[in-house]
Parts: C-alpha cells; structure tokens; sequence
C-alpha cells in the first residue's frame, strides 16, 4: 500500500499528471474496463489526505495477522484481494445504477471482508477502541456495517460523506460468507489478538497484545 501510495506520489507531484493518476490507480465509473485499476485501486489511497492510507494501515497491522494465521497466507491474499475487487465494483456498478460519475480507491472494502471473517469466527473477541475502550468485535463491525447502510441510503451527514459506503458493505458480504464457509470446515478463530507474524506456511513470529480498534 505504501509503495503504491509512493508511485501515485511521483505521479502527482513529480510527473503532475491527473489523467494518468486516474487512470493506473482509480476504479472509475466511466472506465470500468480498465481491468488493472480493480487491482491497483485496492493499494491506492487519497493523494490529498494521509488519513487515509494510515488508518487502512493500521488497522491492517493490527487484525490482518491474526485471520492470516487462521487461514494461511495464500487464503489470505485471496481474501484481501477478491474482497477488495468485488468492493470496489459494487461502489462503481451502483454510481452507474444511479446515473452518477465517480471513482474507488482505497483498501477499506478488503479490510471490512478481514473484519467481518474474525467477527464470525469470534464474536466476542476483544479489541481496544482507540487503544482504551474495550469491546467484543462484533460491536465494532456490527458499527461500520450500520454507518455503511446509514451511507448508502442516503445520510452522508451521518456516515460520512466521500465514502465508498457500499464497498464497505461489500466487504462485510464477502467477509461474512467466507468466514461461514470456513467456520462449516472447521476452522475456530483466535481467541485474542497478536501483533506480527504471517500465516500457516508464512512468515511466523511476532509479540503478543491487543488491537486498538
């Protein structure tokens, strides 16, 4: 992500060209068929708000591992990315429904699918709300998925506005449905949450502690 940040950089900055910006990292309405931009879209972040990737990323950091060790990296990675790209469509396939114009990028969707799958798993896992308020997972999900449908029917005031509302909801979807499938084979969810580390047949190790979100 923060490679992928840093080219869309050199692109605005150094090469100071919008169009080629738009069309290597945005999933746009109006060119659906730019097939790379599902993928490249899911790395991308605001140019003109760090917030963004930083809080994608920190949430990555903190409960992308644990699902990772769950289900092995390459579930993982297939996860993160199908998630991501069926997210994304979702919000522009419903920007063309609605007759609109518009663009997706960012790792949200992806990050809602990991989410929803530990939810699942463990509803009462405990998380640090901001590094302080402790409450069981399905609190929190069950939190982005209401401001999603806040969002999406119409109540930007309320879930924000300039969000891509329903590739949250997408990825609550795709993430709900695996972690369904997974949980029908047998596989439990981790009792609490560990920093670092990769997946089975990953990159192991790593200290133990607690997500602040």
């Amino acid at each position: 992500m923060f490679l992928v940040y840093a080219a869309e950089m050199v692109t605005l900055r150094v090469l100071h060209d919008p169009v080629l910006f738009n069309t290597l990292f945005v999933l746009r309405s109006t060119h659906i068929e730019y097939v790379w931009t599902w993928i490249t879209s899911i790395f991308s972040h605001s140019p003109v708000s760090f917030t963004h990737i930083l809080f994608n990323g920190i949430v990555l950091y903190f409960f992308g591992p644990p699902v990772e060790r769950v289900i092995g990296s390459k579930r993982f990675s297939a996860l993160f990315l199908v998630s991501g790209v069926l997210a994304g469509l979702a919000q522009v396939v419903l920007t063309v429904v609605m007759g609109g114009v518009g663009g997706v990028l960012g790792a949200s969707g992806a990050i809602m699918a990991i989410l929803a799958l530990l939810t699942v798993l463990n509803p009462g896992l405990t998380v640090q709300l901001y590094f302080i308020l402790p409450i069981p997972i399905w609190v929190l999900t069950g939190g982005y998925a209401l401001l999603s449908v806040v969002g999406v029917l119409g109540g930007p005031s309320l879930a924000g506005a300039n969000v891509a509302n329903l590739a949250h909801l997408g990825g609550l979807v795709v993430g709900y449905l695996y972690g369904q499938h997974i949980k029908r084979n047998g596989i439990d969810g981790p009792q609490n949450l560990r920093f670092g580390g990769g997946g089975r047949g990953g990159m192991g190790g790593g200290g133990r502690g607690r997500g602040p979100f």
